[in-house]
Formats: C-alpha cells, structure tokens, sequence
C-alpha cells in the first residue's frame, strides 16, 4: 500500500511537470527492497494496478500541500496542477477546489478558471498549472480532505489529499537534550520555544553511534533520572 501511495507522489510529480514527456518504470520485481510492481511469482502487488491506472489517466489532477499535517493557524501552501492529454481541448473550464471534514463541513472553497490554450509549437501542453495559493485555517483539530474537481469539461482522477490539522503546542519553558538529532529540527524545537540544553532531564534520540562511550553515558544520565526518548527504531 506505501509502494503505491509513493508511486502516486512521484507520477503526480512527473506529470505535473511541463518539461517532461514521460517516464520508463523500469523496476517490475523489486524482491530486496519491495519497490517493483510484481512480487517475486510475477503477480501484480495489491493497489499497484489501480494506482497506476489513475496516475496515468489522460486527464488527472496533481494535488501538493506543503505537508500533509498541517498546524491551526499557520499558513500552509496548497498547489493544483492538470496533465492533460488531449481530453479538454482549447477553451476555460471552471474549476473548484475544496478543504472539508464529516465532522465540519467545507471550511475552506476556491474557484477559479482552468484556460486550455495551444502554445507557440502549436500543441496543447501536457501540463496546465490551475492555482497555487498560501492558506491558513483556524478550524477544529481532525482529518480533513482536500478535493479538487472541475465543474464541467471533464472527470479527472486524483485530486484528493488527506490533511491532519492540529494544535500547534507551545514549548515554552520546556527543557530537552538532543542526542544524534538533526539540526533541523532542534531549529524547529527552539521555533517552538523549547530550550535545548545539555542538562536537561527530557533527552530526545535520533540517530545514535555504534560507540559504546555514547551508550554508557546515555545509561548514565537515565540512572541519574532523566527520560530518554527514542524519535527512531533504527536507534537500537
């Protein structure tokens, strides 16, 4: 199911993209790393055929958000994109575009115009960017989707993202030690107001060293009573 849901990210990528034609998949049988679309009989893997189906549909939406977790009131950018192949022919197709949840409703609408025109080469483009807009929304915390679709014209595939909304926490006055974590996100961690310190009795674990030095002391700490938690599997 992850191996179809990436292929869709990565199709939606190429397809949203005017300057590519195509793309070979060459990797049928993936049996070490479970990327191929057959499993080692030569039986198509489960959601791959569908998948593929719809990403390479002659008219299919290619939807991005900045991310898929989006915070209460913070500005998140959401992009749409049209492949097209030959299906809507020259003219302005209205188009729509819609963030809601079961439990809320639409929260969020924009409508704009899809123009389908030939370019200087005299051929339709395989690619029509519809909008990019920055957002933010002050909505209940839950699972909301996106949709986009066009009114009239045509049935496109894709389209649909799922977004989790939540709180932003504010940390604070909250004290943490960072052990083989990125810089990154100790620059998130200190966005959020945390202060990062060596001695602090909440250590945060990210990738950690085969050196046993590393490991005894991060034994000692926690017999001195700090809490190590552990951000990777790959730690152990």
């Amino acid at each position: 199911k992850l191996n179809a849901y990436t292929r869709t990210i990565v199709m939606d990528c190429v397809r949203s993209n005017p300057k590519l034609a195509g793309v070979c998949v060459s990797c049928l049988s993936g049996p070490f790393s479970g990327f191929g679309m057959l499993d080692w009989f030569g039986e198509r893997k489960q959601y791959i055929g569908e998948a593929m189906t719809q990403c390479l549909a002659p008219l299919r939406w290619c939807v991005f958000t900045e991310s898929d977790h989006i915070y209460q009131n913070v500005p998140f950018i959401i992009e749409a994109v049209l492949a097209n192949e030959d299906v809507l022919k020259e003219g302005t197709y209205p188009a729509r575009a819609r963030i809601q949840s079961m439990e809320t409703g639409c929260v969020w609408e924009y409508r704009t115009q899809v123009a389908v025109k030939k370019g200087k080469d005299g051929y339709l483009p395989l690619s029509i960017p519809v909008f990019k807009e920055t957002i933010c929304l002050d909505v209940p915390e839950g699972d909301y989707t996106l949709s986009v679709s066009l009114d009239k014209g045509g049935v496109a595939t894709g389209g649909r993202r799922t977004l989790h909304i939540s709180k932003s926490e504010d940390a604070t006055g909250k004290k943490v030690s960072l052990l083989g974590v990125e810089d990154s996100v100790a620059e998130w961690l200190k966005s959020r107001g945390a202060d990062v310190s060596e001695d602090a009795k909440t250590i945060l674990v990210g990738d950690m060293s085969d050196d046993d030095n590393v490991w005894n002391r991060l034994y000692e700490r926690g017999e001195a009573g700090a809490t190590a938690v552990f951000l990777k599997p790959e730690a152990f």
